[in-house]
């Protein structure tokens, strides 16, 4: 049901934030459908009908998620104009949102494998002295000498 009212809503006004319908009932809709989307999710976990949320092509997605979160909007500026100074416009829709799609991927695997992971792999030089893994590692030696 919600992912008719969803194509509905999206053939009605495209979910343009500059339209009525998205201003007005359009974000709603996109909330409570993602929110009944995360609730089936978790009420479905480890069941087979589930077993496509672990596909890898998805789990690569949820690795770059904050980054596709932060990025979206600039990437979509820039795209945007990027292709109308190269007179390459698609027009409004499904085709811009499409592309804006990949290129916002595109740009947070980026960000993910050349910033975000390296910046990871530091975050233990930095832990703090109340940091619960620190204190087992200085509790662990003294325990074996007891």
């Amino acid at each position: 049901g919600l992912l008719a009212a969803m194509a509905v809503a999206f053939s009605l006004d495209g979910l343009d934030r500059e339209q009525w319908f998205c201003r007005t009932l359009g974000y709603s809709l996109i909330d409570f459908t993602f929110a009944t989307l995360v609730l089936w999710t978790l009420l479905s976990r480890g069941r087979p009908w589930a077993a496509w949320l672990r596909f890898s092509s998805l789990t690569a997605v949820g690795k770059i998620c904050y980054g596709t979160y932060l990025l979206q909007r600039p990437v979509q500026v820039v795209f945007g104009k990027s292709l109308t100074r190269f007179h390459l416009n698609p027009g409004p829709g499904a085709p811009m949102m499409l592309l804006n799609i990949l290129a916002t991927l595109a740009v947070a695997s980026l960000s993910w494998r050349f910033f975000e992971a390296p910046l990871l792999r530091l975050k233990d030089r930095f832990s703090s002295s109340g940091d619960p893994k620190r204190k087992a590692a200085s509790v662990a030696p003294a325990a074996r000498l007891a």
